[in-house]
């Protein structure tokens, strides 16, 4: 899912290819499973720790299309919690 998405930062098979540790989605990948060889499948995408590599291996694009858009808009609301709780400079 987000290996082919222009998230990627090898979307671009014509670019040199980058490694997955300078990716911003490795803050998000657990500290155990960030030397994967494709770390970004094993975000926890729900409160089940079910992963998009889950629903490769047992689920269908649909499920996964679906879970993945709840994760996007619990992750948004949470950094934007977070970015309305740092004080501002005046």
């Amino acid at each position: 899912m987000f290996q082919d998405s222009p998230t990627c930062l090898n979307f671009d098979s014509a670019q040199p290819r980058k490694v997955c540790g300078e990716c911003i989605l490795m803050q998000l990948v657990p500290d155990d499973l960030g030397s994967k060889k494709i770390p970004c499948r094993y975000i926890p995408l729900d409160q089940q720790g079910q992963t998009v590599d889950s629903f490769y291996s047992f689920g269908t694009q649909e499920e996964l299309e679906t879970v993945v858009a709840q994760w996007l808009k619990n992750t948004i609301a949470q950094l934007e919690r977070k970015k309305s709780a740092v004080p501002r400079n005046a």
